[in-house]
């Protein structure tokens, strides 16, 4: 199909026999002229060119069909076909035109008061016309504010296809900034096909015009809330617009200390300033009350004046006291920042800790053995100690109290407490025991009142939890023994420091709940009561025959068992005989659990039931073992009873001169169960 300036032409083509008649073939054939997209084809418009002739063409007849026009060619009726293709060219005049498209848009506007030039609409119909792919303006709209206001418009293609429309907005601002004035324009470029009903919808409405602001300081950075008592420096931003004024200063209620005085905010909208807060040498908190003036927004964006406490570092002390006379503590000191968090939040532990060793030793004359290795439980840190508030009161510099809880039993008086003792009111679970406490017992008044500083406005029944700690939360962890000999031992253990409080605190570790000490071994006299005692580990000695012999100890443990042991040497000697329930372990086997060296571990009320060597009248009869004695030696004890004792079990050792050549002396060692009381008798005489 040829392409003829703006439109395109069909082809026809048929078979016709050689030396046959075209017409009687084929009569005619109809060509069909096709505008171009944006054209239109009128019949009308098409004919042959003047003087055009063929052979085979008779008549051309041009006919509206549609959008298209036919061009029907009659052929002659003498044209015979030749022996070649032929080809039947028609030369015509006539274009196709250009089509004219339509386009029908409606406006609304709704125009506020205070805007002059164009106002409100409704519905009003504009139309224009054009060619496809030709731009034209359809429309255009100028609004401005009155003196005093700004616009705030908005425009909308509410029904139209988008991509056919330009919306120009051609704005106007005053010096302030503020929208004035604006021009909408709106182009629109043709599709190939007409379009009504296209919608517009502009909104313009006014409010007052916005006033430059002032240039204002806004705020600053934060601050600590706590400063060391050393000294130190703080770097403080100041933020606000460039070009706005201020001055700052603190004061602790006697010295005043310049920070700025007319800085300017630079052009980055902060300026920076050193605060140098001075020594502080006084106990507690010395409170510094910043205060900034000059160009300051209302409202201010950081509190204003603000206070910073300033706290000399702390001393946490752990040492100890005895009154059974255990020596060899060294007091330690941490000094630290007031008022800091040790506990790391991913892991639970502190970073400060410090691994102690005191080598403690017992009084001359006494040995010593380990009882327990200590927690933070056996500091003298707070007592486990509560009240209840008795009766509300408002500002009043005495209170009320009563059901006193000590470690958890409750019925004690007033006298629990100490003046000195700090507490907070409702304080959270996290903050419990924490620095800085609001109130101070100043005085024990009775039973059941104290006075408080400052006054105290607190409800009936509520719970105090008392502290004397000063808020610094230590740890004993890792905590072990080293058994140097019966009169020496190595205390091991890790200090640790969770939390500071706002003063210093010296923690005291009471060593009598962790090690025991008792007299050195005693000698045990010939045919008499050799030593009586009661719970823990008593020793006392025999010094051997260079010939050999026999050591013989009656053993009254009473009701609640007690165990005898006779050892060849010290207490950390070989065990040669032992008490026992059986009628046949005089020579053990032999209970190497509890009293025994290096642990010396003490039994429990429940664990000598276990043990065979324990033995009392609890566990029911009790063998005496005096023909297992005569079996054994040929000695004869005929009688368990000296003087008002009737005793339970012989226990005894027959010994050599080769025992007596690796070691002169005998240990018996009484390993008395709690709440026990027990006798021993040394036999010489046998009868």
């Amino acid at each position: 199909m040829p392409n003829i300036n703006n439109y395109s032409v069909s082809v026809v083509k048929f078979t016709v026999p050689e030396a046959t008649a075209v017409s009687g073939t084929q009569a005619s054939a109809l060509l069909t002229i096709i505008p171009n997209p944006g054209y239109t084809a009128t019949a009308s418009d098409f004919s042959l060119s003047g003087g055009y002739s063929d052979a085979a063409v008779d008549t051309v007849v041009f006919s509206q069909a549609g959008l298209n026009v036919s061009c029907l060619v009659t052929f002659a009726v003498g044209f015979v076909m030749p022996s070649d293709n032929y080809e039947i060219g028609l030369c015509v005049t006539g274009d196709a035109t250009v089509l004219s498209i339509a386009l029908t848009v409606i406006v609304n506007a709704s125009v506020a008061s205070n805007i002059t030039g164009d106002g409100n609409e409704v519905n009003t119909i504009y139309g224009v016309t054009g060619s496809l792919g030709d731009t034209t303006t359809v429309f255009a709209r100028t609004y401005t504010a009155d003196s005093g206001f700004q616009l705030n418009p908005s425009a909308s293609l509410v029904i139209g296809n988008q991509s056919n429309y330009n919306l120009i907005q051609t704005p106007t601002y005053n010096v302030n900034n503020n929208l004035t004035s604006i021009t909408y324009t709106v182009n629109y470029t043709f599709p190939n096909f007409n379009v009504s009903g296209d919608s517009w919808n502009f909104v313009i409405n006014s409010v007052a015009e916005r006033l430059p602001e002032p240039v204002e300081v806004t705020s600053y950075s934060l601050l600590p809330e706590i400063v060391s008592g050393e000294g130190v420096n703080i770097n403080w931003n100041v933020f606000g617009e460039p070009g706005a004024t201020y001055s700052a200063s603190m004061t602790d209620g006697v010295t005043v200390v310049p920070i700025a005085t007319g800085s300017v905010i630079g052009a980055s909208g902060s300026t920076g300033q050193l605060i140098k807060f001075p020594e502080y040498t006084g106990i507690g908190a010395n409170t510094w009350v910043i205060t900034l003036t000059g160009d300051l927004s209302v409202p201010f964006g950081s509190l204003n004046p603000v206070s910073v406490n300033q706290y000399r570092d702390v001393d946490i002390t752990v040492t100890a006291s005895s009154t059974d006379g255990v020596v060899g503590f060294i007091p330690f000191t941490e000094t630290l920042p007031a008022l800091q968090n040790y506990l790391d939040p991913a892991t639970g532990v502190s970073t400060v800790s410090n691994s102690i060793v005191w080598r403690l030793s017992a009084p001359v004359g006494s040995t010593i053995t380990p009882l327990g290795l200590p927690t933070y439980f056996n500091l003298d840190k707070n007592i486990d100690l509560n009240a209840l508030v008795d009766g509300s009161v408002t500002n009043s510099p005495t209170l009320d109290v009563d059901s006193i809880t000590v470690n958890g039993v409750t019925g004690f008086d007033t006298s629990s407490l100490a003046i000195g003792d700090r507490f907070n009111v409702n304080p959270t679970p996290t903050t419990l025991g924490q620095a800085p406490f609001e109130y101070i017992i100043t005085a024990i008044n009775s039973t059941t009142n104290i006075s408080v500083s400052p006054n105290i406005t607190i409800l009936d029944d509520s719970d105090i939890t008392f502290f004397r700690t000063n808020g610094n939360i230590v740890d004993i962890q890792n905590a072990s023994f080293n058994i140097i000999d019966n009169q020496t031992i190595d205390l091991n253990f890790d200090f640790v420091v969770n939390r500071t409080g706002d003063l210093s605190k010296i923690f005291s570790l009471d060593l009598d709940t962790v090690v025991s000490t008792a007299v050195l071994p005693v000698p045990a006299a010939c045919d008499t009561a050799a030593a009586s005692g009661a719970s823990g580990i008593f020793d006392s000695f025999v010094d051997l025959d260079p010939a050999g012999g026999v050591i013989a100890f009656l053993f009254n443990a009473q009701g609640v068992p007690d165990k005898m042991e006779i050892i060849h040497g010290n207490a950390s000697g070989f065990k040669k005989a032992t008490s026992s329930m059986l009628v046949n372990n005089n020579y053990g086997p032999f209970d190497n659990t509890f009293g025994t060296e290096p642990s010396n571990t003490l039994p429990t009320s429940g664990q000598v039931f276990a043990a065979d060597q324990f033995i009392g009248n609890s566990k029911g009869a009790i063998p005496t073992k005096q023909a297992e004695f005569n079996a054994d030696t040929g000695l004869t004890i005929s009688s368990m009873t000296r003087g008002a004792i009737t005793y339970q079990q012989i226990v005894w050792w027959n010994y050599t001169a080769a025992d007596y050549a690796e070691n002169t002396t005998a240990t018996i060692r009484v390993t008395g169960s709690p709440n026990t009381l027990w006798e021993s008798f040394r036999v010489c005489t046998f009868v």
